[in-house]
């Protein structure tokens, strides 16, 4: 028997950094996504020893990237989001990866908000909206017949909203599709 897990909230990627409090130290981890119901975080200097932590999340807010010219859209850099640090307590619900010392690196925990106030889950709601509106542009954008004018928009937007590096079009389309699928539904 299959078992498939609805989830309550849609995430979307988010390549930032948060910071956390631990033994009276503050430790920078990478955050890997978002949504309203929480975080999934890596890379940590140090693992928490609580499983209630106290964190403060950089929240970039990205616009809808479909409404630029190729003009404004080249010109754009991430630089030019706007930042929004957000400070929430989230309680360690998932951890995925070994739990020694020399790997704590490659642990990644899943932590549930227990404290988001309105108006940051309506910051986290719009980040994943525009995200996805972005992601599907970006796809749609993929599946066209495209000029070198295409290609160089197709590669600006995927740097803009955190695929950079995927240089084949065919690896880039299979990676918004699949993160699409498992992010979104």
């Amino acid at each position: 028997m299959e078992f498939k897990h609805k989830r309550l909230h849609a995430r979307a990627p988010l390549r930032s950094f948060v910071l956390y409090e631990d033994v009276d130290f503050v430790f920078k981890a990478r955050l890997q996504n978002i949504s309203e119901g929480g975080i999934l975080v890596e890379n940590f200097p140090h693992l928490p020893g609580r499983e209630e932590v106290s964190y403060i999340l950089d929240l970039p807010k990205i616009p809808d990237l479909s409404k630029y010219s190729d003009d404004n859209l080249f010109a754009l850099s991430k630089d030019d989001f706007k930042r929004r640090f957000i400070r929430v307590k989230a309680k360690s619900v998932r951890r995925v990866g070994e739990t020694s010392n020399v790997d704590d690196l490659f642990i990644q925990i899943g932590c549930q908000f227990l404290n988001l106030v309105k108006e940051d889950r309506s910051l986290i709601h719009d980040y994943v909206e525009i995200f996805r509106l972005n992601m599907h542009f970006l796809i749609g954008l993929l599946e066209d017949d495209v000029d070198e004018i295409g290609d160089k928009r197709i590669h600006k937007l995927a740097d803009l909203i955190g695929y950079s590096g995927i240089t084949s079009r065919t690896l880039l389309h299979k990676k918004l599709v699949t993160d699409s699928a498992s992010l979104f539904q």
